[in-house]
């Protein structure tokens, strides 16, 4: 048997052996059937990126920051195409939003926030774990980030985790990581506003339908499978982490603790005030027609004035590596729109599905097909979006909604087999809590919950043939 080390040799030699090899003949090959010479780089970019990633040669950010330098340096695009991420106002939200959760933790709002949910609900772990995914539950009305919203629950499962003195890589710790991310991530598709790709999706089609989707109609569309989802999500947790139940907490020893942290500090006032301006900001931005990046913008300068948040903090609280992450891929996806890869990446397949012919469930299979091979190049909201442009038109040409196209490519982008697909799993990666849960257990009740997010469309298609959608 090899060793883990010789494992790690042999991947790393296949992997670069890989790199000399396909970018160089996917670049010929571009050549020769019709791209142009910018084109065929690109591809030849963005194949050196995906081998990086499958093979985990380098850190996970390092790739897309290669790829939009070589785009750059190639003269692909422009400096404002291919530097365009750098200038994303996510780069605001993201810091904003860091910025919060470390003033929630550090100022002890969060440890006391918890204390007093644990000791309000009744003594059951499961409740008590779920208390995650009821705060991701409200996050998702006014954050339509993945990202941000693990990154403001993910203080809460550290707290939950001490004051419930859970051992690390157990059962209990996993079913609470478990809960942590299903709470940033089981409702991403249950509001219109909860996933940015599905916003950038619906800004594709007529105002008329716009209008149409938004609000009570993708609420009560969505409904059915969401009820699925989370009910497979509680049914996971429940089988597969039921072996190892914690003691019972002490709620005298509770309010004990509670008592010892005291009336709130003035750091604590501060971050309640400016968790409460981020959250109604975001909630109201229909109304006063602020987006979200000014919001976080303005958090932080809160924090930053009141002297909540120093520079020491901005240093050691920001995930540096993953904002390059997901600006840089912002910069790729932007610089592919650029050269008009994407369109012709939607006329070159949708030739190919004419066997789908009135059949909803082939539909669905080759939606699921299509999503799931460009996630393995593209992050969820880049990936969903290219689905889209994909699958629209057979979507059109089959008489069915395009709300069903939209709403089964979100779901289907959630899907994800490696840590690179998922951003939102990798801020998790990246933190002090990836030593806490057994990452082997969690991945096996993510492939479940991959199955769930399949079979829920399933469940759901009668009620949408009530609704007239198919």
């Amino acid at each position: 048997m090899l060793k883990k080390n010789e494992n790690a040799s042999i991947r790393e030699i296949v992997g670069w052996s890989s790199l000399l090899v396909l970018p160089p003949a996917l670049y010929f090959l571009g050549v020769a059937y019709a791209l142009t010479v910018q084109a065929a780089l690109f591809v030849s970019i963005l194949t050196v990126v995906i081998l990086m990633w499958l093979f985990n040669l380098v850190d996970d950010y390092i790739p897309p920051l290669l790829g939009m330098v070589a785009a750059l340096l190639f003269g692909l695009a422009p400096a404002s195409v291919a530097l365009s991420g750098l200038s994303s106002p996510s780069l605001i939200t993201l810091m904003g939003v860091f910025a919060l959760a470390s003033v929630i933790t550090s100022s002890g709002l969060g440890r006391r926030f918890v204390l007093s949910m644990l000791n309000k609900v009744p003594n059951r772990f499961f409740l008590q774990e779920n208390i995650l995914v009821c705060c991701g539950l409200l996050l998702s009305v006014v954050s339509p980030s993945g990202n941000s919203r693990v990154t403001l629950v993910l203080p809460l499962f550290k707290e939950i985790s001490d004051a419930m003195n859970l051992p690390k890589r157990g059962k209990a710790i996993t079913s609470l990581m478990a809960a942590t991310y299903g709470g940033a991530m089981l409702f991403s598709t249950a509001l219109s506003n909860s996933k940015s790709a599905s916003i950038a999706a619906l800004s594709m089609l007529p105002i008329y339908l716009q209008d149409q989707y938004l609000g009570v109609f993708w609420i009560m569309a969505a409904s059915v499978p969401m009820v699925v989802l989370l009910l497979i999500h509680f049914l996971s947790v429940r089988i597969m982490f039921s072996n190892e139940e914690p003691k019972a907490l002490s709620k005298e020893i509770l309010v004990a603790h509670l008592k010892e942290l005291g009336p709130l500090s003035a750091k604590e006032r501060t971050a309640s005030v400016a968790f409460i301006f981020f959250f109604f900001g975001s909630l109201t931005s229909g109304l006063h027609h602020i987006g979200t990046a000014s919001i976080a913008g303005m958090t932080i300068l809160l924090l930053l004035v009141m002297g909540a948040f120093n520079k020491i903090d901005f240093q050691r609280s920001m995930d540096w590596p993953m904002i390059f992450f997901m600006l840089c891929m912002d910069s790729m996806m932007r610089t592919m729109a650029h050269l008009g890869l994407d369109q012709q990446l939607s006329n070159a397949v949708g030739s190919f599905f004419a066997f789908v012919d009135g059949s909803f469930i082939l539909y669905m299979l080759a939606t699921l097909v299509v999503t799931l091979v460009l996630r393995l190049a593209f992050p969820v909201a880049a990936g969903m979006l290219l689905s889209f442009l994909v699958m629209l038109p057979v979507t059109l040409s089959q008489g069915y909604s395009p709300w069903v196209c939209v709403f089964m490519t979100a779901i289907f982008s959630d899907i994800w087999f490696f840590r690179y697909q998922n951003s939102v799993f990798l801020i998790i990666w990246n933190s002090e809590s990836v030593d806490d849960f057994d990452y082997q257990l969690f991945m096996r009740h993510n492939m479940i919950m991959n199955f769930a997010r399949v079979f829920c469309v399933l469940v759901a298609i009668p009620f949408w043939s009530w609704m007239s959608m198919i």
